[in-house]
């Protein structure tokens, strides 16, 4: 048999819903603090206010995104140089050989994170200072939108029944003659010796 505990009911007290008006008190404050940086709008033929108004906080949204990047950048180089020049200096002082090529991997590596810490700042503040002055987040167009594209293997048996499958090639290249591998992905040389990694 089964002995049921008793768990104590903790009833929470009515929670405040969120008003249904909540949208539109967003975009009246959007409104009232564009005003209040842009002044009023003009309108265009074709234009409205409201597209002006957008207009105006993009343009003051890439400024002070630029500016936001270039400082951060600044900043955080000159962090990185200080680490790295600490690592350097810390090895040195135990007697430990730094060749260039570390050093200039590690400088690489600073920079590249400070790059990354750089974008990252400055795209939030853009994206932020849309969405103040807009009502609407908006992701700047510096944003790095690329993806990874996977090579694709291809089944040999497919190629073979296009009549693309991997034969061995002779013939003349300019004054020499050589024999090449012909792929579906290109010619190779087979005698080529391979670069060892």
């Amino acid at each position: 048999m089964i002995k049921w505990k008793k768990f104590k009911v903790t009833k929470l007290p009515a929670q405040k819903s969120p008003s249904r008006f909540a949208g539109m008190e967003a975009s009246k404050v959007a409104e009232k603090s564009a005003r209040a940086k842009f002044g009023e709008a003009p309108e265009y033929m074709g234009m409205s206010q409201k597209s002006m108004t957008d207009l105006a906080a993009e343009s003051y949204a890439m400024k002070a995104e630029n500016k936001m990047f270039f400082r951060t950048l600044k900043k955080e180089l000159k962090a990185s140089r200080q680490r790295t020049a600490a690592g350097v200096k810390g090895l040195r002082s135990t007697n430990k050989p730094v060749s260039k090529i570390a050093l200039k991997k590690a400088k690489d590596k600073g920079a590249l994170k400070a790059l990354g810490a750089a974008e990252t700042k400055s795209q939030a503040a853009f994206t932020k200072i849309t969405q103040r002055y807009t009502d609407r987040a908006k992701a700047s167009m510096f944003k790095d939108r690329s993806i990874v594209v996977k090579p694709r293997k291809i089944n040999q048996e497919s190629l073979a029944a296009m009549g693309l499958e991997d034969r061995t090639v002779s013939g003349m290249r300019g004054r020499t003659y050589k024999t090449f591998k012909n792929t579906a992905r290109g010619d190779f040389n087979i005698f080529k010796p391979k670069k060892r990694k």
